[in-house]
């Protein structure tokens, strides 16, 4: 049986570490993709998030390309007021 060099190896280690980082970002992507598709294609959107767990929503969120932030409740504010969410794309279109 042969061995290979050390130096072959190092190579051949680096290349395949690459590719499986490549493919680790390809496989997060489709996650989110996924989580995205599945919310908006149910026919019950408040149904499908319910059901989802948070890295589902979360996921959907940044494949929507939106940035979701929550507020602390204020002495005269109910708790999960409309104005405690804000809700703005990640990155603004320039008008």
């Amino acid at each position: 049986m042969r061995l290979i060099t050390d130096a072959v190896f190092v190579t051949n280690a680096a290349k395949i570490n690459a590719e499986r980082e490549k493919i680790a970002v390809q496989i997060t992507e489709v996650g989110k993709l996924n989580a995205a598709v599945a919310l908006l294609g149910a026919p019950d959107v408040r149904a499908e998030w319910v059901e989802m767990n948070i890295s589902e929503r979360r996921a959907a969120i940044r494949a929507l390309g939106m940035h979701i932030t929550l507020r602390p409740a204020g002495a005269h504010r109910p708790a999960q007021a409309p104005s405690q969410i804000g809700c703005a794309p990640v990155c603004p279109v320039a008008a």
